[in-house]
C-alpha cells in the first residue's frame, strides 16, 4: 500500500490509509496543496522491497511460481 501510495496516489495529492486491526482502508486523504508527503518519520519505517521481492510475495500469496 505504501508503494501504491508513493507511485501513484501520492503525486495526485491523494492517499489511502489501512486500519491494521481490520484490514481494511478506512480513509482516503486529500492534500490541500495538490501534494501529499509522508512525514519525515513515517517515511522511514517504510520497508523498501525491490521488484523482484514484491513479485516473489505475490506469488507466495496466489500459490504461484515463476516460469
Amino acid at each position: 500500500m505504501a508503494r501504491i501510495n508513493q507511485e501513484v496516489l501520492h503525486p495526485l495529492g491523494l492517499a489511502v490509509s489501512r486500519n491494521p486491526e481490520t484490514g481494511s482502508s478506512d480513509h482516503i486523504f486529500v492534500s490541500d496543496d495538490g501534494v501529499y508527503e509522508y512525514s519525515a518519520g513515517t517515511k522511514s519505517q517504510i520497508p523498501k522491497l525491490t521488484n523482484e521481492q514484491i513479485e516473489e510475495k505475490l506469488l507466495v500469496m496466489i500459490g504461484g511460481s515463476r516460469k
